[in-house]
């Protein structure tokens, strides 16, 4: 039976995974942390369960608004409604903008649990290493084999996907692979989080989402307005520019929080109460620097891999599933996997 080997569990690698268990294919799937989800993660902690990475997302495709509306009948998503606001020239005010945006329910991370059901997922196993091996007699049959960091190996699989940011499937990937021409033309950029809780609400219930003309801030939700969140704080996620983010990277977490907690005094132009709880996280790989879109997925169909990312689509939750759609079928295609079926 036809094998295939996908490291990473975001959006990206579930529905490969999917898409390649449907065509009868043995999928295993790598992990390197206890959750799935990747930047759709969200961090349970004793006050509250909040989304640190994607704060929401966008459906814009005849393709995606199918996976919605599976999602919204499944109770796994549901339409965050809200007058968005921006912060610019030191006013906050409504925004005219009308994009209807949804969220995972009752977390972001919701989503990506929904699409593991039933797939086969080895956690806290950060592959450090692949190795694509074929017989002295027979070049054209290798087989893929991974490494972890502890040195145990996996394999040998028909097919490899790498669902990482761009620089992490780099720096797998042999320097001479027709891949990585088209991977050093993707540049990924950091954020710093912050998820802070209150004890009481700190500014009028309509305001739920900033988008912000701020040097150090560039969005603002409060968590505790989406839709399905039970919790007994006040609890916003404060999101930085990656530029401001990459120059403080190596700031203690105690000097980001004080200076995040200032500038959303200042946005929300009042004096903020004491905070109950913190939790800052720094994104390394948040988003393309760009949004780009590759009209071609990323497949070397002699050695059988692929490498997909919402960052060939845009940068969005549904640019990794439409990647993930566009690199799967493409290996399918090419007869990398699922030649005998």
């Amino acid at each position: 039976m036809d094998s295939i080997a996908i490291i990473g569990t975001g959006i990206a690698g579930l529905v490969a995974a999917r898409q390649c268990q449907l065509q009868g294919i043995h999928t295993v799937l790598f992990e390197k942390s206890k959750h799935v989800g990747g930047r759709l993660s969200s961090h349970r902690s004793s006050w509250a369960r909040f989304d640190q990475g994607a704060q929401y997302f966008t459906a814009r495709s005849p393709e995606f608004q199918e996976q919605l509306q599976l999602w919204q009948h499944t109770g796994h998503a549901q339409v965050w409604d809200f007058q968005a606001h921006r912060f610019r020239q030191g006013q906050l005010n409504p925004s005219p903008d009308t994009e209807t945006r949804y969220v995972g329910t009752p977390c972001m991370n919701s989503l990506a649990e929904a699409l593991a059901e039933d797939l086969s997922i080895h956690y806290h196993c950060h592959i450090a290493q692949i190795s694509y091996e074929t017989a002295a007699d027979d070049e054209q049959q290798g087989e893929w084999w991974l490494y972890d960091r502890k040195g145990q190996q996996y394999g040998g699989f028909d097919a490899l996907l790498l669902a990482l940011p761009s620089a992490q499937c780099q720096a797998l990937i042999d320097a001479r692979s027709p891949l990585q021409k088209a991977l050093q033309t993707v540049a990924m950029v950091p954020c710093w989080s912050l998820a802070v809780a209150f004890n009481e609400a700190i500014a009028d219930a309509s305001i739920q989402g900033i988008f912000c003309d701020h040097p150090i801030v560039q969005w603002i939700s409060r968590e505790s307005a989406k839709p399905g969140r039970l919790q007994s704080h006040d609890c916003w996620i404060i999101h930085c520019r990656p530029e401001w983010s990459e120059q403080q990277k190596d700031q203690p977490q105690s000097v980001i929080q004080a200076t995040l907690l200032q500038a959303l005094a200042e946005i929300l132009s009042i004096a903020l109460p004491t905070a109950s709880h913190y939790y800052c996280h720094f994104w390394r790989y948040a988003r393309p620097a760009h949004s780009q879109c590759f009209k071609q997925a990323l497949v070397d169909p002699q050695q059988r891999l692929g490498v997909c990312g919402d960052w060939q689509q845009g940068g969005r939750v549904e640019g990794a599933y439409l990647s993930a759609m566009q690199t799967s079928q493409a290996l399918l295609q090419c007869g990398a996997i699922g030649s005998s079926m």
